[in-house]
């Protein structure tokens, strides 16, 4: 196995250099390219921010064939999406939530828009300026629910320059047969009135039968997705220090459930063959509004940020994931996000101190529907959550080379949840927090060189208590208490061979304190279960990437990650009585080292060639450690030429159509969800 990957990165490599030689310019304009930034809140180059973080381009989106979210962080060491379907959350440094946990541990933010549930966070990527994902606690300028990281998408915003492009794309899956894939879009920007309005309008649809087919009743399409999206920006100028902006966008999934199979026991099926007698839905509607108002002053910038967020999906699938006669599980996830963020900060001018200050108000209202009757469990929950902050961060430079960073953020939550239990004693019932944090950061970077920076970094970060829509039973185990990280981080930056080569680094230490975790109360039902604040653990690892362009037609790039999440203390009982000690144990979700590799050519006559290697090591999908998901790895190959105008582009996605699985769990048997098998197509673009 390992020689086949090894031949096709020296072919590939060999291939690259060759054409390279061939077609090279004059080395001296050979660079890569610096890219600005706003993860602090402000604009800076990537290599100045002392903080573990990768950026991906609009370009490098189009480029990788990425289309969502889960896809893009393949390419980022150290994040992991998990592949629990509706859930699929991000894991940034092995912290990641229980499965049932409404708020996500890591911070998406799509142009300021704060994605409030954790069910939103695998986002389309449509018409995309670039994607910022920082690693380690980000509370001081984010908030709630960045215990682990911040993930920012920003949308490409119109301007003077009118541009546009409409693609199709037609593929299909390799599962011994094909099933044909789908996607089509475009996008068109410019002006209204020169210099001073623009919009922007973008949209994109994609469909598949996909690849799992149901035995049972021989439906072809159990795990088809229809998924329709757009979005509407509009820009305006009126005067050379205002830049108003008002976006829109919505999106429509009709798609089915049915991707999760039997591996063992009764109801066991072949690979990308599920055996359902149940239901079979999964609905998704959702629309976001955000008006941004800049001030760009001799003296201060003031940004305001209005923002509305409408989430609803409503999934009806079989209770037991197989042949038996357990009936339907029924869930609906209804958010409805208001946010207002004020930012007054010091002008890019180059000067000693650069400060920045916030204040940031939201509400954020949910209906979780958990209904599975075969388990007496039919619940209603309404939850609403006002969050008040305050904020500020300050760097001061020394010597034009040390500079010292502080900043802290007080935050004020109210939350209150009711709860309608079918089967409790007490079918209604309710309960009311408030919760007060306080996020420091302390950061110190040295410029070793004028293209090295050392750095180290003290930082906190948490996630917000919440409520158990899917197991609580009364208004005093229904509520749990916010989960806390305190992380050490140091690091360097660093650019080398004349601009044409960069190298990064972080080694960092995590502890996470109160953190939130499912418990089976003593003596109860295994049906029964509880969200405790019980456990304390840590994680401890590094990350490196590294980009090179040896010539100007091609550009080699790579990272790696390790981490070590463990509990350290957390000793919890089990049903029947006992205890069990999870000490030592690994977090779940949490893979044990991520990488990629990869190498890209571009020739001035339009040939384009790209392969990339990506990789996941092992992991537990349990607390417990029995429900180990072995490593993977897969190959994607590109293969294109551009015209004028027209863009024509083979690809490939898991060459070698290599077996996985990606997610398992003891039910009924061993229930696991396949990973994707190859899949191969054509994408046509053209540009004007």
């Amino acid at each position: 196995m390992l020689a086949r990957y090894v031949t096709l990165a020296v072919a590939l490599t060999t291939l690259l250099l060759f054409t390279s030689h061939a077609f090279a310019e004059d080395d001296q304009e050979v660079k890569l390219k610096g890219v600005t930034v706003t993860a602090q809140k402000r604009e800076e180059n990537v290599q100045d921010v002392p903080v573990s973080m990768n950026v991906v381009t609009g370009i490098d989106i189009e480029e990788a064939r990425i289309t969502d979210l889960s896809e893009l962080i393949q390419y980022t060491p150290n994040v992991f999406s998990t592949q629990s379907l509706d859930n699929r959350s991000m894991v940034i440094r092995g912290i990641s939530t229980m499965n049932t946990a409404l708020s996500p541990a890591v911070g998406l933010f799509v142009d300021d828009i704060p994605y409030a549930i954790n069910r939103m966070q695998n986002p389309a990527l449509l018409d995309v300026e670039r994607v910022e994902v920082l690693r380690g606690p980000q509370g001081t300028l984010y908030g709630k629910n960045t215990e682990s990281g911040a993930i920012n998408i920003i949308t490409r915003q119109p301007d003077n320059e009118l541009r546009g492009k409409i693609f199709g794309e037609y593929g299909f899956y390799d599962i011994g047969k094909a099933v044909p894939l789908y996607r089509a879009g475009g996008n068109v920007s410019g002006p209204i009135l020169e210099d001073e309005l623009f919009v922007g309008v973008a949209f994109q649809g994609k469909t598949s039968d996909s690849y799992m087919e149901n035995i049972y009743d021989g439906d072809k399409s159990a795990a088809e997705y229809d998924q329709k999206i757009g979005r509407v920006s509009l820009r305006w100028t009126p005067a050379q220090v205002w830049d108003i902006s008002f976006i829109v966008d919505a999106e429509k999934n009709n798609n089915k459930y049915a991707w999760l199979r039997y591996e063992s026991g009764a109801g066991a099926s072949d690979k990308h063959k599920s055996n359902w007698n149940g239901g079979n839905d999964w609905d998704t509607d959702s629309n976001n509004q955000v008006l941004k108002a800049k001030y760009s002053g001799k003296h201060f910038d003031l940004l305001s940020i209005t923002s509305r967020s409408d989430y609803r999906t409503e999934i009806l699938n079989d209770a037991d994931f197989g042949p038996f006669n357990f009936g339907n599980q029924d869930f609906t996830f209804d958010c409805v996000s208001y946010n207002q963020e004020l930012r007054l900060s010091s002008p890019n001018d180059g000067k000693a101190l650069e400060w920045l200050v916030g204040l940031f108000g939201s509400k954020d209202k949910t209906f979780a529907k958990s209904h599975t009757p075969v388990y007496f469990a039919v619940r209603d929950t309404d939850i609403d959550i006002g969050t008040v902050a305050v904020f500020g961060q300050a760097t001061y430079t020394l010597f034009d080379s040390l500079h010292l960073t502080v900043g802290t953020r007080y935050e004020h939550q109210n939350l209150e949840g009711k709860q309608t239990n079918q089967f409790a004693a007490t079918p209604k019932y309710s309960h009311s927090e408030t919760n007060d944090e306080f996020l420091p950061k302390l950061s110190i970077a040295y410029d070793l060189t004028d293209d090295i920076m050392a750095y180290g970094t003290y930082s906190k970060g948490f996630l917000s208590g919440g409520y158990n829509f899917h197991m609580g039973n009364n208004a005093d185990d229904m509520y749990f208490k916010p989960e806390h990280t305190t992380s050490y981080e140091a690091g360097f930056k660093s650019v080398f061979w004349d601009s044409r080569l960069t190298v990064n680094a972080a080694l960092f230490h995590i502890d996470i304190k109160d953190k939130q975790v499912i418990e089976w109360p003593v003596g109860g039902a295994p049906t029964l279960r509880r969200v405790s604040n019980a456990a304390q653990a840590s994680s401890n690892g590094l990350e490196l990437e590294v980009s090179a362009r040896p010539w100007n037609e091609i550009e080699f790039f790579g990272g790696v990650g390790y981490t070590e999440a463990k509990f350290d203390n957390w000793v919890a009982p089990r049903p029947g009585g006992n205890s069990f000690d999870y000490k030592g144990k690994y977090l779940p979700n949490a893979p044990k080292y991520t990488y990629n590799l990869g190498a890209q050519y571009r020739a001035m006559n339009g040939l384009f060639l790209r392969g990339d290697l990506l990789g996941t090591g092992s992991y537990y999908c349990d607390s417990e450690n029995t429900q180990k998901v072995d490593g993977y790895k897969t190959v994607n190959l590109k293969v294109g030429y551009s015209w004028e105008d027209v863009d024509a582009v083979l690809w490939a996605n898991n060459v070698f159509n290599e077996s996985y699985v990606v997610s398992r769990m003891a039910y009924m048997g061993s229930l696991v969800q396949d990973g994707e098998p190859r899949s191969t197509g054509l994408t046509l673009t053209y540009r004007f």
